[in-house]
């Protein structure tokens, strides 16, 4: 944390807390202290320390503090109260509320307990700001709606068609894969308030059951055979651990599932036309991709890249990685399974965020910004497109991807409402 002479002078350094990171900083009423929010290595906190960075003072200690819409937001007001933002425990842990807390301005020290200042669930508060009498305080008050899309894809996807939106009861559903069949989409949901594996009929919309309390990231992935789903598992009882960590395997008709892999594996993905699967993990600094066998474990390493990289998908017949170089990138590197060099293409003037491969190996579907607009892409491995779908602004994309037939594309439209929201005397 650096302080900001008035007069132009030399910014300097008062506070290091690395490698952990300040999310948030304000000011003490009396402009003595200063309270930060602190987050890294799986801790979360608020925190003072005078102008110095000196007599370091905890106010709150909570994982909270970090949910759905990131890492919250603090305010200080004029009569000593810290305002902040904590996300809802699950099963609501989409929504956050305000908090607040009396603290000295002057020492750091808490003199009140802790006070819910607002309650209930749907919504998120961002942008917190007080008057100078600290009568008056405003925020932004979020709802957002997400809701499963299924376009019809026309001349072998080269067009996207008309579209039905996948029917709920106002609960949050995530398409994570195709059926074999092309007649029933896996769903990440939570329609009894716990999140679970999910197979919905798109034809007469049943959902059942396949199992629960999955991990969100990396997606459920379908075997080559299309028998079963991988997906990821955590052991809440040993969060620290990379043993915690599981691959595990549930048959799409129902049945227990089975462990494949345990072990701090990021990310796997397996074709849809060939028997190969892949998983990645971080070692030696490096994402090590290598084979996975559904029901053996891992196998051989095959490639590494920097583990700068982010989300990556295995092509239909099983001989190239496809990934962005980065959390948000407008490249993607072409890594093939069986060796040789890499290659990167880039989509000028975007930031992409999914991506799925089309049937014929040839072309990728992707999402994400695209100059000033959220898109959908078709795009060659040459890294020429055209857009499938562009959204208004206040709207979000995320692609799931193709039916195995291609007949149909799969992604989730996010709509944002936004209040300005005026508490007073509160």
């Amino acid at each position: 944390m650096w302080l900001l002479e008035l007069d132009g002078g030399e910014p300097r350094r008062i506070l290091s807390i690395a490698p952990n990171k300040i999310a948030s900083a304000v000011w003490s009423p009396t402009s003595r202290r200063i309270a930060y929010l602190r987050f890294g290595s799986n801790e979360y906190a608020v925190e003072s320390c005078d102008t110095d960075g000196h007599q370091s003072v905890p106010v709150l200690n909570s994982d909270r503090f970090v949910g759905f819409n990131g890492v919250g937001d603090i305010t200080w007001l004029s009569d000593g109260r810290i305002v902040y933002r904590l996300s809802e425990p699950p099963p609501n842990e989409k929504y956050d509320n305000l908090w607040s807390v009396n603290v000295d301005p002057d020492s750091g020290r808490v003199r009140s307990p802790f006070v819910e200042v607002t309650a209930g669930i749907g919504f998120t508060q961002l942008n917190l700001s007080s008057s100078a009498d600290g009568k008056r305080f405003v925020y932004l008050q979020s709802h957002t709606l997400d809701s499963v899309h299924i376009a019809k894809l026309q001349l072998s996807g080269g067009e996207l068609g008309t579209f039905q939106v996948l029917p709920g009861e106002g609960w949050d559903k995530w398409p994570v894969a195709w059926s074999k069949d092309s007649q029933s989409l896996f769903l990440l949901s939570n329609p009894q308030g716990n999140w679970g594996l999910y197979q919905q009929n798109l034809r007469t919309t049943d959902m059942t059951v396949l199992a629960s309390k999955p991990d969100p990231l990396p997606s459920p992935v379908l075997t080559p055979d299309g028998s079963s789903l991988l997906f990821s598992q955590s052991d809440s009882a040993d969060i620290t651990s990379g043993k915690s960590k599981r691959i595990m395997r549930v048959p799409v008709d129902g049945g227990p599932t089975s462990l494949v892999l345990a072990g701090d594996y990021s990310s796997f993905d397996c074709a849809s036309h060939a028997n190969v699967c892949v998983v990645s993990e971080t070692k030696d600094d490096k994402n090590v991709f290598a084979f996975l066998d559904p029901f053996k474990g891992r196998g051989a390493d095959f490639a590494q890249t920097n583990p700068r990289t982010g989300l990556w998908r295995l092509s239909p017949d099983g001989k190239t990685i496809a990934l962005f170089l980065g959390l948000v990138e407008s490249k993607i590197q072409f890594i093939s399974v069986s060796g040789g060099p890499a290659r990167d293409v880039e989509i000028p003037n975007s930031g992409l965020q999914s991506l799925a491969w089309s049937r014929d190996n040839q072309h990728l579907y992707l999402s994400g910004a695209l100059g000033d607009s959220w898109v959908i892409l078709r795009a060659g491995l040459d890294g020429k497109f055209k857009v499938l779908l562009a959204v208004k602004a206040g709207q979000w994309l995320n692609l799931e991807g193709p039916s195995p037939d291609e007949h149909y594309l799969s992604y989730t439209l996010r709509n944002s409402e936004n209040n300005a929201v005026l508490l007073e005397n509160f």
